[in-house]
């Protein structure tokens, strides 16, 4: 688990600064950007920076606003994983940070490069993702194979090229795709289902595939 001291730590040094030139952007002493990053006060009681202080840290770090707004994110999951439960802890892993494909972020912000504030906002309600696209654009957190295909379909984008870009499609199943764009629609349907009907289709599928195979093995040779 990434502590909030380490990634702070991380960050510092990435931008090349020091304790000294951070604690004047943000308008406090080294000692105490010390304090943050040794995770613990001079009475060895465990602190931590509060939310909006971390807000500010990932601003002063400087960079663009994506840069920022993936920084805020990353400190603010890491204080949110030292704060909670253990048993909630374990479900904030490192995997919430990781983002989609560099090559779908890519296509995904050129697609959406035009798009006024209004537009995304619009894009997001239509998809019912909430924050969830603006952190994916900034390289934080993951969307659905299903979501991948929603997205692409109110974009006016290729689905499948989506769903390739975003790994969840070989490229012969892209030209399978697109050979029958009937099984993008499939595919949506299927995603859109409740884990636990998913699981009873694949079993369903599964005991059929059987069957199939015990028939054909009853079938009686063919004479001349």
């Amino acid at each position: 688990m990434v502590l909030v001291k380490d990634l702070l730590v991380r960050m510092r040094i990435a931008q090349n600064l020091t304790q000294t030139e951070l604690a004047e952007k943000l308008g406090c002493t080294a000692s105490h950007i010390s304090i943050i990053e040794g995770g613990k006060s001079s009475g060895r009681k465990k602190i931590l920076p509060s939310d909006d202080m971390l807000r500010r840290i990932a601003q002063c770090l400087g960079g663009s606003p994506l840069d920022v707004q993936r920084r805020t994110y990353q400190l603010l999951l890491a204080r949110a994983r030292e704060v909670c439960s253990p048993e909630v802890a374990e479900l904030l892993d490192d995997q919430i940070l990781s983002g989609m494909p560099a090559a779908f972020l890519e296509r995904v912000r050129q697609d959406v490069s035009q798009y006024s504030d209004d537009d995304l906002s619009r894009v997001t309600e239509q998809l019912q993702l909430g924050g969830r696209l603006k952190q994916m654009l900034s390289g934080i957190g993951r969307l659905s194979q299903a979501e991948v295909a929603r997205l692409a379909q109110v974009l006016g984008q290729s689905s499948e090229t989506y769903l390739v870009d975003a790994g969840y499609l070989s490229e012969s199943a892209r030209l399978l795709f697109g050979r029958n764009p009937n099984c993008v629609n499939i595919l949506q349907i299927f995603g859109s289902l409740r884990p636990e009907t998913q699981e009873e289709l694949l079993r369903f599928g599964e005991a059929s595939g059987s069957l199939s195979m015990m028939d054909g093995a009853r079938l009686p040779a063919s004479h001349e």
